[in-house]
């Protein structure tokens, strides 16, 4: 039986506040992704209701990385739930990072699902989910065709979600910033 596909509502931002956490968590969003958070702008997204996904490992909640700057910080590796990799360079370096690091997502573009999908099936790197943005349940169709088991979702409403749901032949479970 194949895996529930996840779904995270993340929006990427410039910089956090707790006013506007709060306003992008009453519009339904969860996690904001901030490339170099600080100290206050984390815990003014948790007074907002919200989690951060940094692209640095010393702030947030969860990280999202490139497979180069993910091997960078293998002396002090971020718990691999807490972790995403993004697909930026050589699929070898990705391979790398992924085995290494045991990152429990793979974040693609569109265009590369299916290629990613058989990169995390490869044995040994604890099964990473493909994720990627979509914009449209048609999207999210196409790419859950593709591979992708997790979805990166901008401002859907209810009604989206609903349709998404109704059209997806497995089941779709919302996730946190981390598995």
């Amino acid at each position: 039986m194949p895996r529930a596909v996840t779904f995270l509502r993340l929006r990427p931002a410039a910089s956090v506040s707790a006013i506007g956490a709060a306003t992008r968590r009453k519009e339904g969003t969860t996690t904001l992704e901030v490339d170099g958070p600080t100290t206050d702008e984390v815990a003014g997204a948790h007074e907002g209701g919200l989690l951060v996904a940094s692209r640095d490992p010393g702030t947030g909640d969860a990280w999202v990385l490139s497979a180069a700057s993910a091997v960078d910080i293998l002396d002090s590796p971020p718990a691999a739930w807490r972790l995403t990799i993004t697909d930026e360079g050589a699929d070898e370096a990705v391979l790398d990072a992924l085995a290494r690091t045991r990152a429990r997502f793979l974040r693609v573009g569109r265009s590369h699902v299916a290629g990613a999908k058989d990169l995390a099936g490869l044995p040994g790197l604890g099964r990473p989910r493909v994720s990627v943005f979509v914009d449209s349940v048609d999207d999210a169709l196409a790419a859950v065709d593709a591979g992708a088991e997790d979805l990166l979702l901008r401002d859907w409403d209810t009604e989206r979600l609903g349709g998404l749901r109704e059209a997806l032949p497995r089941r779709l479970v919302e996730r946190t910033a981390f598995d």
